[in-house]
């Protein structure tokens, strides 16, 4: 006996799609046993391309340093323009030195690339600490929902660009609301920095989309198995060969610390409890660093 055409159809229709499947790529497999990891060997920071060995902080200067640097360019990154775009310009759009109950002063300043005011754009936050005099270090980051999720400070302009849609961070039709200040507080302490001395500034990512060290701060998160822990640490050690150039000194530490000991000097690391998030501990770690690298004397 034949079947219906309909009953056909949805035989069809179902063979096809379970072939389909079944042709469709396996989800990928993750590590998290770094007793699975293979034996690696890295590029030697401080070996020439040609085989010169660098053993000196000029020669990292003027020929090591360039070639990381293509090699990031190139396989990386990208390659950054030289130079300022020659009709770049800007203009500060609002100003507040009473901002934070008269602890900060809040900039705003729209940084257009081109000439002209309609085209390629960014929108730059800035907060400047009253309780001390210029100028201040800085912690500049992108964030990722707009000015305004870093801080619920009423007075930071609402981004009108777009992002994706978030119910968590109240993003509606790929645009932020009112609900979405302040939604990434948490990372930025920004109240924290600036009783520290500090500036920040801050663009959304969205303004760029696509980093550069006087010392490097590395952290960890104890749950955040996707962000390879270990293999932070390890970026972090195998850069110590290259501040020892310059004389200064590394993590002095070839296995990871114990959670919440964070462990080096000009290059240092720290592993927290929890998951990937930026917390109030991270900030400690950071301005306790910027205190002891970036402080003035």
């Amino acid at each position: 006996m034949s079947l219906p055409q309909s009953v056909r159809s949805i035989v069809l229709f179902m063979t096809a799609a379970t072939a389909a499947l079944a042709a469709a790529p396996a989800a990928p497999r993750y590590n998290f046993d770094e007793s699975k990891v293979p034996a690696y060997t890295l590029p030697d920071p401080l070996r020439c391309e040609d085989g010169t060995p660098v053993r000196d902080a000029n020669t990292w200067r003027t020929r090591r340093r360039a070639e990381l640097l293509e090699l990031f360019s190139r396989d990386v990154y990208g390659r950054t323009p030289a130079g300022r775009p020659r009709d770049m310009h800007w203009k500060t759009t609002s100003i507040d030195r009473t901002a934070l109950g008269g602890k900060a002063t809040r900039k705003e300043v729209t940084v257009w690339f081109t000439a002209g005011d309609n085209g390629p754009k960014m929108h730059l936050l800035i907060y400047q600490p009253n309780n001390r005099g210029a100028p201040w270090p800085l912690f500049l980051g992108l964030n990722y929902f707009g000015n305004n999720c870093v801080n619920a400070d009423p007075g930071i302009t609402l981004s009108s660009a777009g992002m994706r849609t978030s119910a968590d961070q109240h993003i509606v039709n790929n645009r932020a609301t009112e609900q979405t200040r302040g939604a990434h507080a948490s990372r930025w302490q920004i109240e924290t920095v600036i009783a520290r001395g500090y500036a920040t500034a801050t663009v959304y990512y969205g303004d760029l989309c696509p980093d550069r060290d006087d010392g490097m701060h590395v952290a960890s998160a104890e749950q955040d198995r996707g962000a390879d822990p270990r293999g932070e640490f390890l970026s972090a050690r195998h850069a110590g060969p290259v501040y020892a150039l310059f004389g200064k000194k590394g993590l002095g530490a070839d296995e990871p610390p114990a959670v919440d000991h964070p462990v080096g000097e000009t290059v240092r690391y720290h592993m927290r409890t929890g998951i990937h998030d930026i917390t109030a501990y991270d900030w400690a770690q950071y301005l306790d660093f910027a205190d002891r690298h970036l402080r003035r004397r």
